[in-house]
């Protein structure tokens, strides 16, 4: 999977990034506590990044199609390419669907679309050249929603989509 470099701040940094988020709020210290006390970096990184999108983060769905960056080691060990091209399951060069089926967090009672990672079917194939799904958690800023994907599987996948409505 394409991996953006990352990089450590020292939580000063972040606490001013927050000052700048909040700047407005008369709670704006109790919010940056809350949120430095109570969130692991990663949740804080989720959270700063989707600041920083210029169009509106509407978050996933249980049983939303998704695009995933391929996982380079599952490659001829999980899946062909050229099988999975003959299959017409590749929406774009790098990609393979998936279908979320669950959030990655610790509460059973519901379902967080706005979860930093997800648990997805990646859609391979099996020896015979017939769908399969693949169980993996992917982080939620790789995914990419497509419409037009929906109609596809619609018309030849149909099957697969009651993964994701379990």
């Amino acid at each position: 999977m394409p991996m953006k470099k990352t990089y450590s701040v020292n939580s000063d940094i972040v606490q001013d990034l927050f000052r700048s988020i909040f700047k407005d709020s008369i709670n704006q210290d109790a919010i940056i506590s809350v949120i430095i006390d109570n969130l692991d970096s990663e949740k804080i990184n989720h959270i700063l990044t989707i600041n920083s999108y210029k169009e509106k983060y509407e978050g996933f769905d249980k049983g939303d199609i998704v695009r995933v960056p391929m996982i380079d080691y599952h490659i001829d060990d999980h899946f062909h390419i050229d099988v999975l091209e003959d299959l017409k399951l590749i929406p774009q060069i790098g990609y393979v669907y998936g279908i979320i089926y669950d959030d990655d967090t610790w509460s059973a009672q519901s379902f967080n679309r706005y979860a930093a990672q997800f648990k997805v079917g990646l859609v391979y194939h099996d020896v015979n050249k017939k769908p399969i799904l693949h169980d993996y958690t992917v982080n939620s800023l790789y995914l990419k929603k497509d419409k037009s994907d929906i109609d596809f599987f619609n018309t030849y996948y149909k099957e697969l989509l009651r993964h994701g409505k379990d």
